[in-house]
């Protein structure tokens, strides 16, 4: 952020996450609805914010069609970089890119990712980071009720 951004945009960016809802903002923040929303607006005009449903541990995500994967894309470099300026405090190797992805593909849950990167410590920021690039996209269920003709024709 510009250094003279407003500071209640500071605050609502540093309390974000994509796990957290507008309803959770309002109550760690204690700001109004109404507030948190002209702020969300004012960050996604500037393009500076992306709006999600929050994301639970059973939320179902896959990796976005047309995601460049390969290992020496720009996106994976800039996840390089980002990963390097973010370390973990855990031993052994840092985690690539393709590992990373890996762990989010095949319309997995956030808990199987998360078991899948054991050795990522904050996993939230790396499914933030993600996240924020377009990089991952929520799978949903969707039930289409079709009542039976038998029903219908007794009802009337």
């Amino acid at each position: 952020l510009p250094l003279d951004a407003a500071d209640i945009v500071r605050r609502v960016v540093d309390a974000v996450d994509p796990s957290t809802s507008l309803a959770e903002l309002m109550v760690r923040l204690a700001l109004p609805l109404g507030t948190l929303q002209r702020v969300a607006q004012h960050l996604v005009y500037w393009k500076k914010a992306r709006v999600v449903e929050p994301f639970g541990q059973n939320t179902r995500v896959v990796v976005a069609p047309g995601v460049d994967t390969d290992q020496h894309s720009r996106v994976a470099r800039e996840f390089q970089e980002w990963h390097q300026q973010n370390k973990t405090k855990a031993p052994g190797p840092q985690l690539s890119f393709s590992e990373v992805l890996s762990a989010f593909s095949g319309g997995r849950t956030l808990e199987s990712a998360k078991n899948n990167l054991r050795k990522v410590v904050e996993f939230r920021k790396v499914l933030a980071w993600l996240v924020a690039r377009g990089l991952l996209m929520q799978l949903a269920t969707y039930y289409h009720f079709l009542p039976s003709r038998d029903a219908a024709c007794s009802a009337g």
